[in-house]
């Protein structure tokens, strides 16, 4: 008696054939239900199959284990790369002139400048700055808006940055700390842009100035002489400090000088009042070494 196996049988007429046969067809009638199961099912099925377990059905089974494992490792892998990706990216494809760069740096949480607090400097002259309406361009978190607002009742202040997130995390400081949105208001907005009722009597810059492609100075300059009313004061925190020049390389992301910033305002119709550096009592956290951060007072001249 032949076999009707494809394979065959290497024994014939017997009763060892017959039997072999019949686990043959037995398993043959198996095999495109163990196909379609799911890997816990072939498992299953494979100890079932009365006296066929031929070692490809063994390894099969393991192979398809080490293939999903290695196909749940290949997305988490993914998943992790992308996320690098995303964060540590250095947004070759985009400009600090386009506003969706900052937005990006917000969303992702790239933000070095944010030290967690108002700036030392700015809480200790805060008493000496003018009453009335402030406003803080860049603003980030707000921690600067916050103590403005904090330190002179009378005094209404507007923080104003490009990211919807930073004006919500501002927002959420100004309820925390008791403030009212008529004293305390977040604009999400372009500097050069953005609506505003009246001149300011106080500007603070910080963060800002060197965050701005140094083709747009004289422009940021024209718009703080649009901002501040006659008489009013732009208080400047320079950061980060060259020794000299214009400060046009290094960062982050540009480097500034005072003469940087005299080029530009004193052409718009600022004066200097007051300019130095910042004592080592009131630099920020992140200042890394004498020099590195000056301060200036500019008022506003002319009609």
């Amino acid at each position: 008696m032949a076999c009707a196996h494809p394979q065959g049988c290497s024994v014939s007429g017997s009763i060892v054939l017959q039997r072999k046969c019949r686990v043959h067809a037995r398993a043959a009638s198996t095999v495109d239900a163990f196909q379609k199961a799911t890997l816990d099912e072939r498992c299953i099925t494979t100890r079932d199959i009365d006296g066929f377990r031929p070692f490809y059905s063994r390894s099969h089974c393991l192979l398809s284990k080490v293939c999903s494992l290695i196909e749940e490792l290949k997305k988490v892998f993914t998943r992790v790369y992308l996320d690098l990706k995303m964060t540590c990216r250095d947004n070759s494809d985009l400009s600090p002139d386009q506003p969706v760069y900052w937005r990006d740096r917000w969303e992702k949480g790239v933000t070095p400048w944010d030290c967690g607090c108002a700036h030392p400097l700015l809480v200790h002259l805060a008493p000496r700055l003018p009453s009335g309406r402030a406003l803080v361009p860049g603003c980030g978190s707000g921690y600067d808006v916050i103590a403005l607002a904090k330190q002179d009742p009378a005094r209404q202040v507007t923080g104003l940055d490009l990211s919807e997130l930073a004006c919500k995390r501002g927002e959420s400081m100004r309820d925390e700390a008791g403030l009212s949105s008529k004293q305390v208001q977040f604009i999400e907005g372009d500097f050069f842009k953005f609506d505003y009722e009246e001149p300011f009597d106080l500007v603070y810059d910080y963060t800002f100035f060197c965050a701005l492609p140094p083709h747009l100075r004289k422009q940021w300059a024209a718009r703080m002489a649009e901002l501040v009313k006659p008489g009013g004061i732009l208080f400047t925190l320079m950061f980060p400090v060259r020794d000299s020049g214009t400060g046009a390389e290094g960062g982050p992301p540009f480097s500034v000088s005072h003469e940087a910033y005299a080029s530009v305002l004193e052409p718009a119709g600022f004066k200097l009042l007051e300019c130095g550096d910042v004592p080592s009592a009131y630099r920020r956290p992140k200042t890394p070494s004498p020099g590195a951060e000056l301060y200036g007072l500019w008022q506003r001249v002319g009609a």
